[in-house]
């Protein structure tokens, strides 16, 4: 559910976004310019739920499978403690991958964020389809 497009992002950071079309309706941006975003979700109060890093390969996109993710820990977390933590997990996930990355490669990361009305939506749906 990822809640960036052209129309709610500031220049700054649609700047170097890369969309991920068809396959999602992700943005991507470099791996050195993720915290922008990261910070951009957080005034937003958007809560990270995860991301995906892609790598450029022969001038195609490719899905690395390195990944990460967040879910509340409803009820006693509140929508603002999930967003702060979320962000941490996010923040901290690529900070320990790019010790591992070559960073001279093209590198790039997805992210999928939420408002909380889209959220509780989103968990209300995972009941009903779970049976």
């Amino acid at each position: 559910m990822a809640y960036f497009n052209d129309s709610n992002l500031p220049a700054e950071l649609s700047t170097g976004a890369i969309s991920l079309l068809p396959t999602s309706g992700n943005l991507a941006w470099p791996i050195a310019d993720i915290d922008k975003a990261f910070s951009w979700c957080h005034e937003q109060n958007l809560a990270i739920l995860g991301g995906d890093v892609l790598l450029f390969v022969d001038g195609k996109l490719t899905f690395t499978g390195t990944n990460w993710y967040a879910e509340q820990d409803a009820p006693q977390e509140t929508w603002i403690e999930f967003v702060d933590r979320s962000l941490e997990r996010a923040t901290a996930y690529i900070a320990r991958l790019a010790m591992r990355l070559d960073l001279n490669k093209p590198y790039l990361v997805s992210v999928d964020a939420v408002n909380e009305r889209d959220y509780l939506r989103l968990q209300a749906k995972r009941k009903v389809d779970s049976g």
